[in-house]
């Protein structure tokens, strides 16, 4: 048998015992760890966001360049509108309705061109061009829908060309498609 002359604090621990320094520096490495890994997640994080904010701002400053794109061309397109406007001044007389031009100049019929306008007394005369007949036809049906009377004063073919020239007359034209009596 043997005995153990050493005091209690002095003696080796039994092997089921566990120290407590050993437990304390098990928990600061639990702990060191954990805030490791809420670092890198944190640096990862933080990453994701600066790459986010770079592009957001590649973003921006594309759009703003597009902005001044779309400010230039508004621009551009009042000074048409302006030009526009004082040029339909010069060719039609004040005391015309010259608001009733959109209406008879705006078409979608294909292979139909209106060449003048020319505002008279009783009316619109619309003299233009056409290689489709039924376009004609069409447009003849779309001006009796926005006007008092539309008549035909001539169709002539040039020549075998397949063109067909013609001149109308419209009465009472009013832009927005009802009847204006005169």
């Amino acid at each position: 048998m043997r005995i153990n002359l050493l005091p209690k604090e002095a003696r080796p621990l039994k092997q089921s015992q566990v120290r407590w320094e050993f437990l304390v520096g098990i928990l600061g490495l639990l702990i060191l760890g954990v805030v490791t890994l809420f670092s890198v997640l944190g640096h990862l994080t933080v990453s994701d966001l600066q790459t986010a904010e770079r592009d957001a701002l590649a973003r921006e400053a594309r759009l703003l360049q597009e902005v001044q794109i779309v400010h230039s061309i508004r621009k551009e397109l009042t000074q048409l509108q302006e030009k526009e406007q004082s040029h339909l001044a010069q060719i039609v007389p004040a005391s015309q309705a010259p608001l009733a031009l959109p209406t008879v100049s705006k078409h979608s019929f294909g292979g139909l061109w209106i060449e003048s306008l020319q505002w008279t007394e009783a009316g619109v005369e619309v003299l233009g061009y056409t290689q489709d007949p039924i376009s004609l036809s069409q447009y003849l049906y779309f001006l009796s829908e926005r006007s008092e009377e539309v008549l035909i004063r001539s169709i002539n073919n040039i020549g075998t060309t397949g063109f067909r020239v013609f001149v109308m007359e419209a009465k009472g034209v009013d832009p927005d498609g009802s009847l204006e009596l005169h």
